[in-house]
């Protein structure tokens, strides 16, 4: 892969990076160390909502168990 190819794929990912997760950059910046530096708009928790794909496999199972 050429030097282009590998910069323009590069871009591209991280366009589908931003648009997938809505931060604003595909970096954090890191500590001389290696350490990770979090902003504080990172530190907001996640919740993982019920979508039914648990309900779904487990249905699934059971008809392929029969």
């Amino acid at each position: 892969m050429s030097e282009s190819q590998q910069n323009e794929r590069t871009r591209e990912l991280g366009e589908l990076f931003v648009s997938v997760t809505g931060d604003d950059t595909v970096t954090e910046s890191q500590e001389p160390e290696g350490e990770k530096v979090a902003d504080e708009a990172d530190e907001e928790e996640y919740v993982v909502s019920d979508d039914g794909l648990d309900g779904a496999i487990d249905a699934d199972l059971d008809a392929a168990s029969k």
